[in-house]
């Protein structure tokens, strides 16, 4: 003989087994797994980091834009650049420096493949001196200049 006590017992205790788990991750605010916060700018982070790099946008660039346009290099500019492909490839920036160290010229591929090199060792404060020097210069810049 089955209790009517004991039978409604047991559908409740039912429902509150298929829906309970629903509602707790569907419908309640408090279930949540993560804290929303809002997003911060990734300048902002970088500067919190002290990562961040000076820019100055009202000053015009004193460097020539030749977008498109091919800069020429001599064939010692255009080992000295490969060189630095090679150090960026491998991630040397031992080798890098060593390269820039030997190098006074001015020429764009050399000191884009500097850039290149320091970026890809995370030597960004290096890559940006770079760049600081070829605008410093009024060298021609192509489009891998600002890449």
């Amino acid at each position: 003989w089955r209790h009517p006590a004991r039978s409604a017992l047991r559908s409740i205790l039912c429902l509150l087994g298929i829906y309970a788990p629903l509602w707790a991750l569907l419908g309640s605010d408090t279930a949540s797994f993560a804290v929303l916060k809002p997003q911060v700018a990734a300048h902002r982070v970088r500067t919190d980091e002290g990562l961040a790099l000076p820019t100055n946008a009202g000053r015009r660039n004193g460097a020539v834009n030749r977008i498109g346009e091919e800069i020429s290099a001599s064939d010692d500019e255009m080992l000295l650049a490969a060189e630095l492909r090679e150090a960026a490839k491998n991630a040397d920036w031992r080798e890098a420096q060593r390269v820039l160290s030997i190098y006074d010229g001015s020429n764009t591929k050399v000191l884009t493949a500097g850039m290149q090199a320091a970026l890809r060792c995370k030597k960004y404060q290096d890559g940006a001196a770079i760049f600081e020097q070829l605008k410093a210069r009024e060298a021609a810049l192509d489009l891998p200049a600002y890449t």
